[in-house]
Formats: structure tokens, sequence, C-alpha cells
């Protein structure tokens, strides 16, 4: 379950290396769930962190556990899904299977009611995200590990890429003011980049073990 939704500690690693190489100061993780990946990354970087998260239950024990690691003043969520609530403004966005809950039944947790899942919902919300990346400003970076269930707007470019993580970590940067633009790019298309791992804090090491019960990594889907 933790591999299908929570985001490893060394990929936060390297995406906090990435980070700071280019001074990147605010990231939205869309379908934040616990909140883990925004309170390993306040830990390991100066940014600012906001999750973006529909299952309200998520929402509370993302904030009871940035309370718990101190950097509550850095990161934040918000309960809402994309598209339903105000885009909070970013420099870079996270996506790690933001939609997975339309793949691995968590339809069939009742724990938030409010929360439905179908296909047509699952397409609407892929093209969000889609929607959101040609919009932003030229600059916005985009981080995606594994995928996020769409395509690539042409106006991005691959900075950056780890192959050698539990699954592909890719650096996207936005590159061309194409706010019209309907052309999309496979994912498949990449360019390897090599790197190593730093070293992991006491912090981090106590960051493993809070979320394991905690539920599903959650989604950022829009349900009205």
């Amino acid at each position: 379950m933790s591999e299908q939704y929570w985001t490893p500690l060394r990929v936060v690693k390297r995406a906090a290396e990435w980070f700071a190489e280019l001074r990147i100061r605010t990231v939205l993780d869309i379908g934040s769930g616990a909140g883990k990946f925004c309170v390993a990354g306040a830990l390991l970087t100066d940014a600012r962190f906001i999750g973006l998260e529909h299952r309200s239950s998520l929402v509370e024990s993302a904030h009871a556990l940035a309370k718990a690691f101190g950097v509550s003043r850095r990161v934040t969520f918000i309960h809402g899904a994309l598209g339903a609530v105000a885009t909070p403004p970013a420099e870079a966005y996270y996506l790690y299977n933001p939609f997975g809950d339309y793949w691995f039944d968590s339809s069939r947790d009742n724990s938030d009611p409010e929360v439905t899942f179908n296909h047509a919902r699952r397409e609407v919300d892929i093209a969000a995200v889609e929607r959101l990346i040609r919009l932003s400003p030229v600059g916005t970076t985009v981080l995606t590990y594994n995928s996020f269930g769409g395509r690539m707007p042409e106006c991005c470019d691959l900075v950056h890429l780890e192959w050698a993580l539990p699954g592909p970590l890719r650096l996207w940067r936005k590159q061309r003011d194409t706010a019209d633009a309907r052309g999309s790019r496979p994912l498949s298309y990449l360019r390897d980049v090599t790197g190593v791992d730093r070293g992991t804090g006491q912090a981090l090491d106590r960051l493993q073990s809070p979320l394991k019960t905690d539920g599903p990594r959650g989604t950022a889907v829009n349900n009205q």
C-alpha cells in the first residue's frame, strides 16, 4: 500500500536537491494525502510547501504531522479539490499518483462519504491538471513521480530524470507561454540524469513510521 501512495524518503531527498538547484521557494503537492512529502520536503529545504487534498480525514492527519515535526510555519494543507477551490500560487507542482484512488480501490473506503469515484471524474481531473500546467507562468516547475495519468503539455521540457529510485522521478519546466496550446507529449519523452542520494537525518527516520497506518495517500479531485 505505501509504495502506491506515499513518496519514499529517497525520492523526497532527490526532489529537495533539484528544488535547491532551481531555487524553488513554494511547492504545491496536488493530492497531498497525509502530508508526508510536504513535511519531509520542509525538513530538507527552506521552501514553503502547500498540500491540496480532498479527503478531510487526511487533511487533519497532515496538519497533525506538520505540527509533530515542527514545520507548521512552512507547511499548510488545504481541504479541497483542483478546480473546486482556488489553486494556491506556487513555483512548483508535485504529482505522485494524485488520482490513484481510481486504480487502487479506494472507492471502497467510506471514511469520507462525500468523495466519489468514477471513470468520467478521473478524465475530468486529469484534464484539469493538464490545463493548470498549460496556463501556469513560464518557469513553473512540475515534478512527477511515476505519473499523474495524463500527458505533459508541449510547453514543458524535461530537465531532470532519475531512474535509480523505486519509480521514475521527472522534473519538467515550462519554457514557453502557450496558454492556448492543445498539444502534449507522452511521458516516454525522456533524458537520463544520474545522481547520488544524501544521508538521512533523525527526523526523516522518524517520518518513516507514522504514515504506514494512516490510510491511502489521497487525491485532489473535484467531486462536485
